[in-house]
């Protein structure tokens, strides 16, 4: 099972207010790809790569020493519409992550997808492939949204059209990319791009996720030539069918003082409807639910 923070809790609130607007970790690191956008803008794209891109072998490990692009190519944006939706998945689904989990937890997913995608990129092209220069936000941010697809793969999208929900539409943008890195033979990027995948799924199972690809895990099994079971000597008890386990019920982790009961009772409705949405999803609440969700969350966060 999931275990969000509550809404109670500080990780899940904002860094600072600006006017009145909320400022949260990812709002910050939004201002700061468009700022490096600007920059590169006035400095010229092709100067501003050519000191920030991440470009292996070479700038990695080889002739070179430059330690700093392990970081700094995700700095390095390309203008174009893709930018835009680039940072459209990191303030929408990255904003969802950060407000489920905290912003330390968030913070950890965020910057070890940074420096996993240019160790894979240097690792293969260390390994012959051929020479890759990585920059850009796509890979990191695409995670960003591949992970609110796997938290809430029923989710309604454009409309909320059966066909549209969450785990359909990552499947049509986690394909297009293959494609693509396929079609241009850049072989390791799609290596970066598998492996930051497969980091996202396994992130989000070490916090509590259900398992998603049941079924193809059940199909590969039932095709994986079976192991014959050994001989049991004489007098020897089969052993005992272990008893499932029950599923784990939800526990908030932030628990309100007693003695202010006004602050409980909104913290237990808040209580309830996580525990529902852990269960269920985002998509199985009512807008009755989701309405008293928003009031007990705007009650918490005034000051007192």
């Amino acid at each position: 099972m999931f275990t969000p923070l509550s809404s109670y809790s500080p990780e899940t609130q904002p860094l600072t207010r600006f006017r009145g607007i909320p400022v949260y970790l990812t709002t910050l690191l939004v201002a700061a790809h468009v700022t490096a956008l600007l920059a590169a803008s006035i400095a010229g794209p092709g100067a501003w790569m050519g000191w920030f891109s991440f470009y292996a072998p070479i700038s990695a490990f080889g002739t070179e020493l430059q330690l700093w692009r392990w970081v700094t190519y995700l700095f390095s944006p390309v203008p174009d519409i893709w930018f835009l939706l680039d940072m459209v998945m990191l303030y929408i689904w990255g904003m969802h992550l950060e407000r489920t989990f905290g912003r330390k937890v968030f913070g950890r997913f965020y910057l070890t997808l940074l420096l996993l995608t240019p160790a894979v990129v240097w690792l293969g092209c260390a390994a012959g492939l051929p020479e890759t220069r990585l920059l850009g936000t796509h890979i990191s941010h695409f995670c960003a949204f591949l992970a609110f697809c796997f938290m809430e793969p029923r989710a309604p999208f454009f409309g909320g059209h059966p066909a549209l929900q969450a785990k359909y539409v990552a499947t049509v943008f986690f394909a297009l990319d293959v494609v693509r890195y396929v079609g241009s033979r850049q072989t390791a990027l799609l290596l970066a791009f598998l492996a930051a995948c497969g980091f996202t799924y396994y992130f989000l199972r070490r916090l509590g996720m259900p398992e998603r690809f049941g079924a193809f895990t059940s199909a590969f099994q039932e095709a994986m030539p079976k192991r014959p079971a050994a001989p049991r000597s004489r007098g020897t008890a089969a052993p005992a069918a272990s008893a499932s386990k029950p599923a784990a019920k939800y526990e908030a982790k932030i628990r309100p003082r007693p003695e202010l009961a006004p602050e409980k009772k909104a913290v237990e409705e808040v209580d309830a409807l996580l525990d529902k949405i852990a269960r269920g999803g985002m998509a199985s609440l009512t807008p009755a639910e989701r309405e008293k969700l928003q009031r007990a969350s705007e009650r918490l966060q005034k000051p007192d």
